[in-house]
């Protein structure tokens, strides 16, 4: 639970409190890692990768790294499009016709979000990887879209990001 607040911590010095929310675009977390025990370090490459310049795929091309090669890990952003949570009835410290903005996932049902000009932390009974559940005091409008950039140092100490991150193992210090 301390890796999420200081997640969460990290997010809320991002943004002034009082400040608009942009739900027409990505919110960007940089640094995260969008499960849990996510971890950057050496990882397998189990096929072929591109790294690029910058967190976009129509950027330079830096490198393939092969698979079978190791990779190290060393930091992400996650880029989540909010999704809209309407309240509908009263639920712990949310009141009726509120919007809160989910953003990233952190593990165990624990979501980033916004509601009030301000970044909470936010408990659902599932999470964006699996089946929604639906919710008796809210409604949620539309799909989880999340895209994770890793930034990444190939064998030949080359340096570059992919949005590719099913393409390699070791990720989960959990397992």
């Amino acid at each position: 639970m301390t890796k999420y607040l200081i997640l969460l911590l990290t997010l809320a010095t991002s943004v002034v409190k009082g400040e608009e929310l942009d739900v027409s675009s990505d919110h960007i977390t940089e640094g995260a890692c969008p499960f849990e025990c996510c971890t950057y370090r050496e990882w397998g490459v189990e096929r072929d990768t591109q790294l690029y310049e910058r967190k976009d795929n129509k950027s330079r091309k830096i490198v393939i790294i092969e698979a079978g090669n190791p990779v190290q890990a060393l930091t992400g952003d996650v880029h989540v499009r909010p999704l809209k949570l309407s309240v509908i009835k009263d639920h712990k410290s949310h009141r009726a016709r509120e919007i809160i903005w989910l953003l990233n996932y952190y593990g165990e049902g624990f979501y980033a979000a916004w509601k009030n000009g301000e970044f909470i932390s936010i408990e659902l009974p599932f999470s964006p990887y699996q089946k929604r559940k639906p919710l008796e005091w809210a409604n949620i409008e539309g799909t989880y879209n999340m895209v994770w950039w890793v930034k990444l140092k190939a064998k030949n100490g080359m340096v570059g990001w992919t949005s590719q991150v099913k393409n390699f193992t070791n990720q989960d210090s959990c397992a």
